[in-house]
C-alpha cells in the first residue's frame, strides 16, 4: 500500500452506548450490509476516516476485537476508558446515539479451532469479553470442540462480562474468575490435566509474555498457545525481553 492509497473504511453509527461501571464502556453500532467477519476478528477503529498509512494519527485509531458474531445484525465492542485515558478514548467516550466512526483493516488471528481439542480462553480484565463471539458459537455448534474453558483475572473485581456470562449454557462450558495470581495460577493449572488443549491468550503485552511462559515452562507446547500477533509466543518473548 502507498501512502497515498484509501483504505477500505466502513462507517458504522453508533447505536447505543452502555457504561457497565465507572470506567467500562460497551460500544454497539450499525453494520453495514457488505461487511462482513468471522468468529475471533478485530480491527481498526477510527475517529477519523482514514485514507493511508501515514495519515493515520494513533491518538484517532486503536485495534480492537469485535465482540459481536457474524450472523448478529450489529458490531460491537468495548473498552476500559480511565481518567489518565488516551486522546482517542477520551474522545470515545464522548460519542453518543446517532455518531459514527470508522471500521477497518479486519483480521483474524484467533480463529476458532475445530480439532476435537479442549479450548482455554486465558484473559486479563475487559478482555474477557473478547470470548463471547466464541461461546456463542460453541452454543451453537460444539463439532470439534471437546471443551471450552474461559480464566479470567480482574483485579478490580467482576467483569461486565460476567453478567452475560451466566445466560451460556453449553455442555463442557466452564468459567473461572480470579482476583489475585495464586488463585489464577491455580485455575490454569487445573487446565494441564485435560488432554490436545489449545491455549488463546487475551490481553496486554507483559499478560500475554507472563502467561505464556508459564505455559511453556508448564510443558505446553508452543503451537498450542494462540495469540493476537503476527507472529507467536515465543518469538513475542523475544520481543518483551530485548
Amino acid at each position: 500500500m502507498n501512502d497515498n492509497e484509501k483504505l477500505s473504511a466502513y462507517s458504522i453509527e453508533i447505536l447505543e452506548v452502555e457504561k457497565n461501571d465507572a470506567v467500562t464502556y460497551t460500544f454497539r453500532c450499525s453494520r453495514p450490509d457488505n461487511l462482513f467477519w468471522d468468529t475471533g476478528a478485530n480491527g481498526h477503529f477510527s475517529l477519523e476516516l482514514p485514507t493511508g498509512i501515514k495519515d493515520i494519527d494513533k491518538e484517532f485509531q486503536r485495534h480492537m476485537s469485535i465482540l459481536s458474531c457474524g450472523d448478529e445484525p450489529y458490531l460491537e465492542f468495548t473498552t476500559r476508558i480511565r481518567p489518565s485515558a488516551s486522546n482517542f478514548k477520551r474522545k470515545l467516550s464522548e460519542l453518543r446515539k446517532g455518531d459514527s466512526i470508522f471500521i477497518y483493516g479486519i483480521n483474524n488471528r484467533m480463529p476458532l479451532v475445530r480439532e476435537d481439542r479442549n479450548l482455554i480462553f486465558i484473559t486479563m480484565g475487559v478482555a474477557l469479553s473478547t470470548c463471547r463471539p466464541y461461546i456463542r458459537e460453541y452454543e451453537k455448534d460444539g463439532r470439534g470442540i471437546l471443551s471450552l474453558t474461559c480464566i479470567n483475572i480482574d483485579k478490580k473485581g467482576k467483569s461486565y462480562f460476567q453478567k452475560e456470562s451466566v445466560r451460556f449454557s453449553a455442555p463442557r462450558l466452564t468459567f473461572s474468575f480470579s482476583g489475585d495470581r495464586d488463585e489464577f495460577y491455580r485455575a490454569i493449572d487445573n487446565t494441564l490435566l485435560l488432554q490436545k488443549g489449545i491455549y488463546y491468550l487475551i490481553g496486554s503485552d507483559p499478560f500475554l509474555a507472563d502467561t505464556g511462559r508459564y505455559l511453556l515452562q508448564k510443558g505446553i507446547d508452543s503451537k498450542s498457545i494462540i495469540i493476537d500477533k503476527k507472529y507467536g509466543i515465543e518469538e513475542h518473548l523475544t520481543k518483551m525481553a530485548d
